[in-house]
């Protein structure tokens, strides 16, 4: 066993690493058992006391494992580093993983992955993802980033960096959420998805004002859905001769106008704008009364009109007379 200057009280191993002693432990016993690892072995001596075993170890390093790591590190390895890399139960195979992905590996760099949890086929994914910077797979790990959605990101154009990938991530984006928007014809930043995704929006959704002719932004997405516009009002208003803005759908939707309601008004008369016909609505006009006043061949009455003869009580039917 090499001598080892530096003070390791703090280091744990999992017990799941240490092997089990079925001999006699009552107190005064001794314990000899060792902890083998790619660097070296751990050897452990010691006695127990009152239920407790404590005592020394001893680190017995590997040359080879050194003059090889080394290699792959590019760096000189001492008796310390390889008492680190024991202690992280770090083999030979997860260094050549981690260099062999093209990552920028450094004693430190491996030290850290593998203390964060980072396995060698995961960090290969994130590598081929285009993020091959070390920080970024841990940061990545610590946040519960999957490879897919790192990858998606990046190569459906939404992020550029790692910290976009960990934003939407933070924000419950998966990577299906990041396809359906694609699909959907929409190509967003991270920032806009995060926006998106806090609010509710699902891509089906932006899709169908797409589809009904609006080329809506991410504010305008949000609003529309906020003030409880739904996906079929949009097909409405896309059939319409004189389409409404989005403003116009949501205040039509602040006075109760649905997409039947609008529909049918606008296919009596498409000259009704969309102050008439919140007005319309306003003062409880069926759209079956503004049908039952149209007369075929003769111009069509005004909205005011309308409303005028439905506040004084006039039926259809005898305004419809009255005009004949």
């Amino acid at each position: 066993a090499l001598p080892i200057s530096a003070s390791y009280w703090m280091h744990t191993i999992p017990s799941d690493r240490a092997p089990r002693l079925d001999r006699d432990t009552k107190d005064g016993a001794t314990i000899h058992f060792a902890i083998e690892s790619d660097p070296g072995d751990l050897v452990f001596d010691g006695k127990v006391s009152r239920g407790t075993a404590a005592g020394t170890y001893a680190f017995k390093p590997k040359k080879a494992f050194a003059d090889e790591a080394g290699k792959l590190l590019k760096e000189d390895l001492s008796n310390n580093d390889l008492l680190d890399l024991s202690f992280s139960d770090i083999s030979l195979n997860y260094i050549r993983d981690i260099v062999g992905a093209g990552i920028d590996a450094r004693l430190k760099t491996i030290l850290r992955l593998r203390n964060h949890g980072v396995k060698s086929a995961e960090a290969k994914e994130f590598a081929a993802s285009g993020f091959n910077n070390a920080d970024d797979i841990v940061r990545f790990r610590d946040h519960g980033v999957k490879s897919d959605l790192a990858r998606d990101a990046k190569q459906l154009g939404f992020v550029k960096d790692a910290e976009g990938v960990v934003k939407m991530r933070d924000h419950g984006i998966d990577a299906a959420y990041l396809k359906a928007w694609k699909e959907a014809g929409f190509q967003l930043t991270s920032d806009d998805l995060v926006r998106l995704r806090n609010n509710g929006l699902k891509a089906d959704y932006a899709a169908a004002w797409k589809k009904a002719g609006y080329n809506l932004s991410p504010e305008e997405l949000i609003r529309a859905r906020n003030f409880g516009v739904p996906s079929d009002f949009a097909a409405a208003l896309g059939a319409a001769g004189n389409k409404p803005t989005i403003d116009e759908a949501i205040r039509m939707r602040q006075f109760g106008v649905d997409a039947k309601y609008f529909r049918a008004i606008r296919d009596l008369n498409a000259a009704y704008t969309v102050e008439d016909i919140v007005k319309f609505r306003q003062h409880g006009v069926p759209a079956e009364y503004v049908s039952g006043i149209k007369i075929a061949g003769r111009p069509a009455v005004d909205a005011q009109t309308i409303i005028d003869l439905r506040n004084r009580g006039v039926s259809a039917e005898t305004a419809r007379k009255l005009r004949q």
